[in-house]
């Protein structure tokens, strides 16, 4: 059993998201000024299509944390096969990619260059997953490691060799890279038992699970997707992304809850979530007046042409606010549910159980 520290994680990983508000601005701030609202249209349309490519990401993930929570060593397991996995979301995103490039203005090659970027998320977000079920505070290290590189690689790439988009790409590869090597460094301990093929039957029995639960998540984030070949154009997506890096402010004090969900699958005491969600709210409220309070000003530092965008600010910090406690509340009603701890449960079970019906 792991020693999880709710309250010490989430400082920790708050800090470094807070840290992180001034690194993506900046890093945002160097693409805007860099890039056409066409070409910023475009990569706010890649992390878009590359929602898709992710959607089997959970498959594995999903209960690598879980296992890793109660006492498993599926870490090794669970890396080995969502690197194999990337090969599948990047045939996955090429497809999109491609059919939503034939449907709107946005560049071809650009989108397509951008399926560099999936297997490196594939192998992030398993070492997250690993690191989630045992030392969650470890994952903001890597996002802090990715925080850090990714300044002076769009610097580099996009402000000094002029790259424009192809160079925001390289350097979020670049960044991922960072990312992965320090999680590597902290998960070591869970990758030195070998790959047991256990696991694999499981998941694969139980993949439709992760990917019902995924399926509200690929909705919503489908809509710069579905508005750019509606309208055969990105703009509006340049407007949409240049609002969410102020309007989704708020979302960096999830970070704060990153130890609930390990820790309640630790020891099932549902006491932690009070605790939790109250000191949640003490930094949610304050950054989303904050949000609200400079939207004009930020949208204007970014590119003046953005500014007409301060609507959409107000309404995605709201949003924001709200999807932040209903995220809390789900991950807790998963943390405590323990079907899947019984090896006898039945498909029938499992759809009766916490982790289908919330």
């Amino acid at each position: 059993m792991s020693n999880i520290r709710i309250t010490y994680s989430g400082l920790i990983s708050l800090l470094i998201r807070f840290f992180s508000i001034f690194t993506g601005l900046a890093f945002t701030l160097i693409v805007t000024r860099q890039l056409t609202p066409e070409e910023f249209g475009t990569w706010g349309l890649i992390s878009g299509v590359i929602i898709y490519a992710t959607i089997i990401n959970p498959i594995i993930n999903y209960w690598s944390t879980r296992e890793i929570a109660r006492g498993d060593d599926s870490g090794k397991t669970a890396l080995s096969a969502s690197s194999i996995f990337s090969a599948a979301g990047i045939f996955i995103y090429i497809i999109i990619a491609y059919f939503v490039g034939l449907q709107s203005n946005a560049d071809l090659d650009v989108l397509l260059l951008a399926s560099i970027l999936v297997p490196v998320i594939f192998i992030n977000d398993s070492l997250s997953a690993i690191n989630a079920g045992w030392k969650p505070h470890v994952v903001s290290y890597g996002f802090l490691g990715f925080e850090i590189i990714k300044i002076p690689a769009g610097l580099t790439l996009v402000y000094f060799l002029q790259l424009g988009i192809e160079g925001a790409i390289y350097a979020s590869f670049i960044a991922y890279l960072a990312s992965i090597i320090v999680q590597i460094i902290f998960a070591k301990e869970k990758l030195k038992v070998n790959f047991n093929f256990k696991y694999i039957k499981k998941w694969t029995k139980l993949f439709w699970l992760p990917v019902y639960r995924g399926l509200p998540s690929l909705l919503s984030l489908s809509d710069v997707v579905i508005f750019s070949i509606i309208t055969g154009s990105v703009i509006g997506v340049a407007y949409y992304t240049a609002a969410k890096t102020i309007g989704f402010l708020v979302n960096n004090t999830r970070s704060f809850t990153i130890g609930l969900y390990p820790k309640l699958l630790e020891s099932g005491k549902k006491e932690y979530l009070q605790e939790t969600i109250i000191q949640l709210l003490f930094f949610a409220f304050p950054l989303v007046a904050f949000s609200i309070v400079i939207a004009k000003p930020a949208l204007f530092v970014l590119n003046p042409v953005y500014g007409i965008a301060v609507p959409v600010v107000v309404i995605l910090s709201i949003r924001s606010l709200i999807t932040t406690l209903n995220l809390t509340f789900f991950q807790a009603l998963q943390g405590i549910e323990e079907i899947d701890i019984n090896k006898t449960s039945t498909f029938r079970d499992y759809i009766k159980s916490k982790l289908i019906l919330f």
